[in-house]
């Protein structure tokens, strides 16, 4: 059985900034609809949070895998 293991591709500014906004979206999304009035639209405003949050703990972001890009700062060879 092969275990495939996901490279983190988010730096740690990049998890914080998500979790901040994540959380925003799903209390606003999810909790005070006072900004929003029309209910799918909030409804998938907070499902993207919760999607934020969830990669930004993990530390992957499945778009910028599909981009290829990498926020971590990698170790530059010297040489």
């Amino acid at each position: 059985m092969e275990t495939t293991m996901l490279t983190r591709n988010m730096h740690r500014i990049d998890q914080f900034i998500r979790i901040i906004l994540g959380a925003l979206m799903i209390y606003f999304g999810f909790f005070d609809r006072s900004l929003i009035s029309d209910e799918l639209f909030g409804m998938l405003l907070g499902v993207f949070g919760v999607i934020n949050v969830g990669s930004a703990v993990v530390g992957v972001c499945p778009v910028y895998l599909m981009a290829g890009i990498n926020t971590c700062k990698t170790a530059k060879s010297s040489g």
